[in-house]
């Protein structure tokens, strides 16, 4: 099963891929998608355009995306929302099934503690991916977004089903 991870965002939406066979997690890709100062048409247009051709090249079964929090500014809350639906828009087209987690759910499952720091993340997704060094921060956080997903049970994937 290949998994895609998305880490939304409105200025560097990360992804990343993994394959998952039996308990065996093996990294495929990740990158990022960087729009800073473009409009927001062209930041999704950006977003979709690239993530479908991620799409198309490794198929994946699953996406797995960061559930929206909410921030103290409603602006980037929007922008947040905005840039988070185009990969639910392209995954639904693909006939992706699609999961949602918080940071928090991430964070205890790829490290074992919800309060986890960036670099403890990002270290941890290096060494249970075996990388050779570690990835862009967003695309770092979209490959645990994938990894949370392989390692929920069955009988709890409703429960994040988007």
């Amino acid at each position: 099963m290949v998994i895609l991870g998305i880490d939304p965002g409105s200025i560097t939406l990360g992804y990343g891929l993994i394959e998952k066979k039996g308990n065996k997690l093996t990294h495929l890709e990740n990158g990022a998608v960087y729009m800073k100062n473009e409009p927001l048409s062209v930041k999704l247009e950006m977003i979709y355009n690239q993530l479908s051709d991620v799409i198309t090249e490794y198929k994946p079964e699953v996406m797995s995306i960061e559930n929206i929090f909410y921030a103290k500014n409603i602006q980037s809350t929007i922008k947040l929302a905005h840039a988070r639906s185009i990969p639910i828009l392209l995954a639904k087209q693909r006939g992706l099934i699609i999961y949602q987690f918080t940071p928090l759910e991430v964070k205890k499952s790829v490290t074992g503690y919800g309060r986890a720091d960036k670099s403890q993340m990002q270290n941890m997704v290096k060494v249970l991916l075996k990388l050779p060094e570690i990835a862009d921060p967003d695309a770092s956080d979209a490959l645990a977004l994938a990894m949370t997903y392989a390692h929920l049970p069955n009988f709890q994937r409703d429960k994040y089903r988007v």
